[in-house]
């Protein structure tokens, strides 16, 4: 083993110091994956500050088309170019769904939300899934979450660094751990619900509420078609992985979904899709008890 590649999730920290411990002893490198949790902070100690190199993604945390960034630990060298500015046009693309969500919530404001068709305000959610399946015969993960080589030597657009500048850490991170609070607290009676982190620990910035449940699929579509930009959180499976010897993993993958607490909603927000999960869920039951029946 020459490193060693630690997943910080949903904003949670994991062990890392005592990974570090153990790998310095070793000569083992530690990368540190906080592309989950920007701005988490747990302890007074921000994430990806112990290995020798941390990664951050922009747009999971903030509302911006592209960017990431890549931390070395001090005084490692470092052989990487600037890279490229992205194209306009991907750009572009990338912020139609954002320029979309802002038209929404101002029709929110407004009170013209709801005269909007279904068609206008169902989410994507997901990424919409492949019909392709696996040699093991498993649902094949999305292309688009497949290494792309055609974005490596990329960086941040202007769009996504001016955006940077007028984002304001602390009312991020504070709005997100409210909104976290405040919809783990109204689902905790509804029933297949069970959040993967009913605590909230002081300096974790919640990257969404997950939650484990059953027919994790139907609730998801479910939720999208009423607007709600729930997730089934990684969602699929790599064609050249052997899951057979992860059960715990297969059981993450198929069970877990993502619902949104991000900075950009209220408590309106928080209480409308804590009644929409306990609406789908009874509905949910009953399609599947008939079909049992």
């Amino acid at each position: 083993t020459r490193c060693v590649y630690v997943t910080h999730f949903f904003g949670w920290p994991q062990p890392v110091e005592t990974v570090v411990e153990f790998c310095r002893s070793r000569g083992i490198r530690v990368i540190e994956d906080c592309a989950l949790s920007l701005f988490s902070d747990p302890q007074g100690h921000p994430l990806g500050r112990f290995g020798d190199a941390a990664i951050y993604s922009l747009p999971k945390s903030l509302a911006v088309p592209d960017g990431g960034a890549l931390t070395v630990l001090a005084g490692e060298a470092w052989e990487g170019d600037s890279g490229q500015t992205p194209r306009l046009r991907s750009t572009a693309n990338a912020m139609l769904p954002l320029v979309k969500r802002s038209v929404l919530r101002l029709c929110d404001r407004i009170g013209a939300y709801r005269f909007l068709p279904e068609r206008a305000v169902r989410s994507r959610g997901a990424r919409s899934q492949e019909a392709a399946v696996t040699s093991a015969g498993l649902p094949e993960m999305p292309a688009s979450y497949y290494y792309d080589r055609a974005i490596e030597n990329l960086t941040a657009s202007r769009i996504t660094r001016c955006l940077l500048r007028r984002t304001r850490r602390e009312t991020v991170v504070r709005r997100r751990r409210a909104n976290y609070a405040m919809l783990c607290s109204a689902l905790q009676e509804a029933g297949d619900v069970r959040p993967l982190y009913p605590e909230l620990p002081a300096g974790v910035c919640p990257l969404c509420l997950p939650v484990a449940m059953s027919d994790r699929e139907a609730v998801c579509r479910r939720l999208n078609e009423m607007g709600i930009g729930a997730i089934s959180w990684w969602g699929g499976y790599h064609r050249a992985f052997d899951w057979a010897d992860h059960p715990e993993a297969r059981w993450l993958k198929d069970s877990i979904l993502a619902l949104p607490i991000h900075q950009q909603l209220g408590e309106r927000q928080m209480r409308h899709i804590a009644a929409a999960v306990r609406r789908v869920l009874p509905a949910q039951r009953r399609v599947n008890t008939g079909a049992l029946a």
